[in-house]
């Protein structure tokens, strides 16, 4: 809203119709186009013929559209990780403004909801738990999903750095169990503890 006398202005309300579950859809005499929850119509009155303040539509449109983008940004946080990018890009696709979203992922970082950085770990962990593939290939699947380059390469090192050290663990672990009675193992703390500094 960059006339500061839109907020006052009075608007003709053209037609009010359902948009959705709680919401409708409000058409005014200049042709705009806002979506308002129910309780916020009967709040302001809202009724074709009508007459509407055109400022106190809009921040209530805004506002509405804040919580409709919250609440679809939760549902898809509670299903998986997702990364900055990807949450924006979905959200995008349902149709919020490129303004609701940025509240709505500046929120979701500062509260610790989303994170990049969590996400390519957890990304990392799920692809390497399922198959072996290269690091340039898993860097470039982070990329594609919107992660930072030198998050994705850095996150890609310490994961592949991890799973060999877990590798070799185990199969320390495999050659120095090589003759062990494992009964004796289990009777016997002193043989855990040998096996333990082994290790």
């Amino acid at each position: 809203m960059g006339d500061p006398n839109q907020s006052s202005q009075r608007m003709l309300v053209v037609s009010v119709e359902k948009e959705g579950p709680g919401a409708n859809g409000i058409t005014l005499s200049d042709g705009s186009f806002f979506v308002l929850g129910e309780e916020d119509c009967r709040e302001l009155g809202v009724r074709p013929g009508g007459e509407i303040v055109l400022g106190h539509v809009a921040e209530r449109a805004a506002a509405f559209e804040r919580a409709r983008c919250h609440e679809v940004a939760a549902r898809l946080l509670g299903r998986r990780e997702h990364s900055s990018w990807e949450l924006r890009r979905k959200l995008g696709s349902r149709g919020f403004s490129e303004e609701a979203i940025d509240h709505e992922v500046e929120r979701l970082v500062q509260a610790g909801y989303l994170d990049d950085e969590r996400f390519a770990r957890a990304f990392l962990a799920e692809r390497m738990r399922r198959r072996a593939e290269a690091t340039s290939t898993l860097v470039t699947r982070l990329l594609a999903r919107g992660v930072p380059r030198a998050m994705a390469e850095q996150t890609v090192a310490e994961a592949v750095d991890c799973e060999a050290r877990a590798q070799l663990l185990a199969r320390a672990f495999q050659e120095v169990m090589r003759g062990v009675d494992r009964r004796e193992i289990a009777e016997d703390k002193r043989a855990r503890d040998k096996i333990a500094r082994r290790l």
